[in-house]
């Protein structure tokens, strides 16, 4: 709310959430229903009439029991808002300070996690089965860092207690626990007790009411290990790992040594980063964590549903003819096609760089104002990079079109306008540009694009067409692979993780395999994106060619490329990776990464022609003065006749340049001109 309903509205609330604390035994992290009457003359937006969820996130007091004061009243602590997730700080009185809380401080309906609603149905849908021989005692819930996992968790359990009666409310409990405070307990124990710890465990949730009780284990792939560690930490993680699967035995073999049936919790969910195929099988079977639920990054439409949510809580610069929330929308479809690999995190990062632009500016400016622009925004999507792919080569291409950077144009640029705007810098090769359009975009975008955007109706037998897994781009050196792989990049707009064989390559045993499984792992979490790989022949060597010690690195190597392209190690149910290879030996490349399937899309770029040439050239000396006694096209038969290549000629093109400035008289009124002289000496001094 805003105004006198927000100055009415609030100290309600919080008058409502003292009297359901009092008497409560307190505990950090719980969750816990707040029923909020109705008020005369507010309005129906206003929540008032529902149910709400709060979590306490911190207690500042000496005691965990609110008590009441010798009139009965209730004014001896008072509540602060944490952030916009419905968590309370509870203080005592003689704390309190005047008011400054923030304009979005308390969210009044439960928490969501926008983009994701259709995931949280599901894992509340697995938590409801009442049939005790199909229902789970655990789901792990498995994504990768910044995805919004611990949300999605928070989303699930607002969820599971909303949709329960009102008289079931307050038999209701949760807990989020840390994997890390079992890992310190265990720790910290001098004799590392499996029971004192299971109990420690239990004692964070569990109380003695018989209701529904659900509790979330974060940071779960802190206690899982691996069989190659031997860190100090080894003993304390099989401890605390075998101290959560003991709770699951007892549920699933009521009765267990000193635990009560009815004080064990009724739901665990976990919370993992690793990947699905990496959780011990011993946790991941039947009476344990018997589902997996993977949290996959957001795509287009759930990128913009996020940065919606965020934005409208923001102070934005709203456009005379626009509400904020038309503005925000604007906004974020305009961000959101420019943030491809971006997770929660990244999106959350790049409100706060924006933020932090805005107020850089207000203070150079010396203004009282603070709002948000958009072009705050725009450039802080432009120097985002996706978390997933930190300290690796990655190029960006967010090039925001004018016309539609903040979403004006209705109509939008269609799939074939934007690859032909993109490539017009690629010189020549129209025949191939057509190609590489049909084989390559177009499938792409019709797979991973709303068909509205396409500009056309899509057939049923374009749907069955799949993209291509892979593109190869070969021919000699100098024709513009690399530059064609980085057009391919920017006409789908997709960032490029750079691959060389120096990052993959390593001394040791086994290093240069799990340097490419990484680099894999890392570019699905990151997806979409494409996997580029500059010189694949130095990579993924022919086997055939037996060159003695090191065919047995490079044919490890090839088999882990193969393993990842195939998705052996990973869920290829969404093909949101692009991996695109250069080279000028095609013979060199191992024919197991040929065929369909792997890089099944094989692109040509020979010596280019007379009219590539020509092209070329016009591109490179479009805003340079030349001479009307200079034929550009002449020079280009010129230049085919010497099997120039597309580097030759940008290099030839570049030396006329600097021999016409060298040679001409910069004291005069004249401008430097480009002559036909100072291309033949160019031509001449790249022939010797």
């Amino acid at each position: 709310g805003g105004g006198e309903e927000d100055h009415v509205l609030k100290p309600y609330v919080y008058r409502c959430i003292k009297q359901e604390l009092v008497g409560r035994t307190m505990q950090k992290g719980i969750y816990f229903p707040v029923a909020l009457p109705p008020l005369p003359n507010m309005p129906t937006h206003s929540g008032l009439g529902e149910v709400a969820i709060f979590q306490i996130a911190s207690i500042q007091m000496n005691s965990s029991e609110i008590p009441k004061n010798a009139n009965g009243n209730i004014s001896d602590f008072r509540i602060e808002t944490c952030d916009s997730l419905s968590s309370l700080t509870i203080l005592p009185e003689e704390q309190e300070h005047e008011e400054t809380m923030p304009t979005a401080a308390i969210q009044m309906d439960s928490t969501t996690c926008p983009g994701y609603e259709a995931l949280v149905k599901e894992v509340v849908s697995i938590s409801q089965i009442e049939i005790h021989c199909a229902s789970p005692t655990g789901v792990i819930l498995t994504g990768c860092t910044g995805v919004g996992k611990t949300r999605l968790a928070t989303a699930v359990i607002d969820e599971l207690f909303i949709s329960s009666s009102r008289q079931d409310l307050d038999r209701h409990e949760s807990k989020i626990l840390s994997s890390k405070e079992i890992l310190l307990e265990a720790s910290s124990s001098s004799t590392m007790d499996l029971g004192n710890l299971k109990r420690f465990v239990l004692s964070h949730v569990m109380s003695s009411k018989k209701g529904q009780r659900v509790l979330v284990i974060d940071d779960l792939d802190t206690v899982l290990g691996h069989d190659d560690e031997t860190s100090s930490m080894d003993n304390e993680k099989r401890i605390a790992f075998h101290a959560i699967t003991s709770i699951f035995d007892d549920l699933t073999y009521s009765g267990g040594e000193g635990t009560d049936r009815h004080r064990l919790p009724s739901f665990i969910l976990g919370i993992c980063c690793d990947e699905s195929s990496t959780i011990p099988p011993t946790l991941a079977r039947v009476g344990r964590f018997e589902k997996i639920v993977t949290m996959s990054p957001p795509t287009e439409k759930q990128r913009q549903d996020m940065l919606y949510d965020m934005l409208i809580d923001l102070n934005i610069n709203i456009f005379d003819d626009t509400t904020k929330e038309q503005c925000s929308q604007r906004w974020s479809s305009a961000v959101a096609p420019h943030t491809a690999g971006c997770v929660a995190a990244d999106l959350r990062r790049i409100c706060v760089d924006a933020i932090t632009r805005s107020k850089a500016r207000s203070q150079r400016l010396k203004s009282a104002t603070t709002s948000l622009l958009w072009e705050d925004i725009r450039e802080a999507t432009r120097a985002c990079v996706p978390s997933q792919l930190a300290q690796l080569d990655v190029s960006l291409t967010r090039n925001f079109e004018k016309d539609v950077e903040i979403g004006l144009k209705k109509n939008k640029i269609s799939p074939r306008e934007k690859f032909f705007r993109t490539w017009a810098q690629f010189g020549g090769y129209q025949e191939t540009k057509r190609r590489i359009f049909r084989t390559i975009v177009w499938p792409w975008e019709r797979h991973h694009s709303d068909h509205a955007d396409l500009g056309r109706p899509i057939s049923s037998l374009e749907k069955e067409v799949p993209p291509p897994k892979g593109v190869l781009f070969y021919g000699p050196s100098g024709t513009g692979k690399t530059f064609a792989a980085e057009c391919l990049a920017m006409s789908m707009g997709l960032n490029v993780v750079r691959v060389r064989a120096s990052d993959v390559l390593d001394k040791w045993l086994g290093g240069s395999e799990a340097a490419i499984r990484s680099i894999f792992s890392r570019a699905r979490a990151a997806s979409p994106c494409i996997l580029f790989f500059d010189e694949l022949d130095s990579i993924a060597t022919n086997r055939e060619d037996d060159d003695g010690d090191s065919t047995d690195v490079h044919s490890r190597l090839l088999s882990t490329l193969l393993n990842e392209m195939d998705g052996v190690s990973s869920d290829r149910s969404k093909n949101d990776v692009l991996v695109v290879g250069t080279t000028n030996r095609l013979e060199a490349i191992d024919a197991a990464l040929l065929r369909p399937g792997r890089f099944e899309a094989h692109i040509v770029l020979e010596r280019p022609s007379i009219n590539d040439i020509h092209e070329m050239m016009q591109i490179y000396l479009q805003k340079v003065p030349i001479s009307n006694s200079v034929a550009l096209h002449d020079t280009a038969e010129l230049m085919y006749e010497l099997e120039a290549t597309a580097a030759d000629v940008k290099g030839i093109c570049s030396e006329s340049c600097l021999h016409a400035i060298d040679h001409t008289d910069i004291s005069t009124d004249e401008g430097v001109t480009l002559k036909g002289k100072n291309i033949d000496f160019a031509i001449r001094s790249w022939k010797r």
